[in-house]
């Protein structure tokens, strides 16, 4: 009977995954994300990748999902996209090895934003790009219950078994990103209206400070310019031998 409930239960999960997964927040989150981002020579991460859709999506020579739960989608493996099963805090690979890295809806639910993002920029090379996506703790939903008084404290239960330990406003981003050694390129603000189906993919950018979520591209400072390839042709794949201590 227990295997039954649980199996119902996952089967919700996933489908609950696949509805988000279709949302008009997820769509604008992509088409803010990869034009931000754009084609990259090299390794990148996704940190916090789970099932991988956000891996599978990125443009680069070599992709690397990485999260503390197994439950990468093994059918995305190819010669260009893997998946190890390692802690953010403790990432498996040589200092300055990536090209890049993502960790979208992340830093909200690790025990410590700080030291998660140190971890990061210890293994992205000069010059890398970094995207975070996070919510915005200021968005209409959260801004209204505060007006009605009903402010929301932290941690914050968003769903089965899923908590933000906190949220950020953009100014809590880029101070977190700065306190780091990241320099801050932009933050823009993510779908206005409630989460995740009502409201709206375009708005005036005036209107970004109640947006639904925040995506900020930073730099890991450098004298150099931007992203290195990882060979001259671009064309060879990653050993992860190389990669990994």
């Amino acid at each position: 009977m227990g295997f039954a409930i649980m199996a119902r239960r996952n089967q919700c999960i996933l489908r609950d995954e696949k509805r988000f997964l279709r949302s008009k927040f997820v769509k604008a989150l992509a088409r803010e994300a990869f034009s931000a981002f754009g084609a990259v020579e090299g390794c990148i991460l996704d940190v916090g990748c789970g099932r991988g859709f956000w891996t599978k999506m990125l443009r680069s020579s070599y992709t690397i999902g990485v999260d503390i739960k197994n439950a990468f989608d093994k059918r995305k493996i190819s010669p260009r996209l893997d998946f190890i099963l390692a802690d953010g805090f403790r990432l498996p690979f040589k200092n300055e090895c990536m090209a890049g890295a993502i960790c979208f809806d992340v830093i909200e639910h690790v025990s410590n934003d700080l030291d998660f993002l140190l971890e990061l920029n210890r293994v992205l090379k000069k010059g890398a790009i970094l995207l975070s996506a996070a919510p915005n703790k200021n968005r209409l939903t959260l801004t209204f219950k505060k007006l009605v008084g009903k402010p929301v404290k932290y941690p914050y239960h968003v769903g089965e078994g899923k908590w933000h330990l906190r949220e950020y406003s953009k100014n809590d981003l880029i101070n977190l990103l700065k306190s780091v050694k990241f320099e801050v390129c932009s933050v823009r603000g993510v779908f206005l209206g409630r989460f995740p189906n009502y409201g709206l993919c375009r708005f005036p950018r005036v209107l970004e400070e109640w947006s639904q979520g925040l995506l900020v591209k930073a730099k890991k400072l450098s004298r150099q310019g931007f992203l290195d390839t990882l060979d001259s042709g671009g064309k060879q794949l990653i050993d992860m031998e190389v990669l990994c201590e």
